[in-house]
């Protein structure tokens, strides 16, 4: 059975089969399940990623720098771990649900197990699927781009 924390319809893709979401989400994707739950990171690379974080906190500015120091240990667990570049379609800024004195013109993650793991989420990293809605406002107005290459030095 799947707990109701997690079958609920708002964090689940549930696949369209035109009954009740809560019946909808027992039969959903097994994969779409393991994907709500947080990297089952060990605890050296747990450890790791915290690290980083510690490093480069959201106030930090540095998230690029974040994302690419995770990506290593992402690989170890995700072999198509990867970094995404978070940019505005529309207006000048990305806006993060936080509290904020500066206006982030992109912002950058780590993508480690279908999750997002960066300042904003910690190390158990939110689902990508959630992501936007989790932690960003104008959620429409956000486009993703995947980075193969730093965009700026390290500072």
């Amino acid at each position: 059975m799947i707990p109701p924390s997690i079958a609920s319809p708002s964090r689940l893709n549930a696949r369209r089969c035109g009954r009740l979401p809560s019946f909808c989400a027992a039969f959903a994707d097994q994969r779409d399940i393991l994907a709500l739950r947080a990297i089952d990171w060990t605890n050296g690379q747990r450890d790791q990623v915290e690290r980083v974080l510690g490093r480069y906190p959201v106030t930090s500015g540095r998230c690029e720098s974040a994302a690419w120091e995770i990506l290593p240990v992402g690989r170890e667990r995700d072999p198509k771990a990867q970094i995404w570049q978070l940019v505005p379609t529309e207006g000048l800024y990305v806006v993060p649900k936080i509290e904020q004195d500066v206006f982030w013109f992109h912002h950058f993650t780590a993508d480690v197990e279908a999750h997002c793991v960066d300042a904003l989420t910690g190390a158990d990293g939110t689902t990508r699927s959630a992501y936007l809605d989790e932690h960003w406002t104008e959620t429409d107005a956000i486009s993703w781009i995947a980075k193969m290459e730093r965009t700026h030095e390290p500072w």
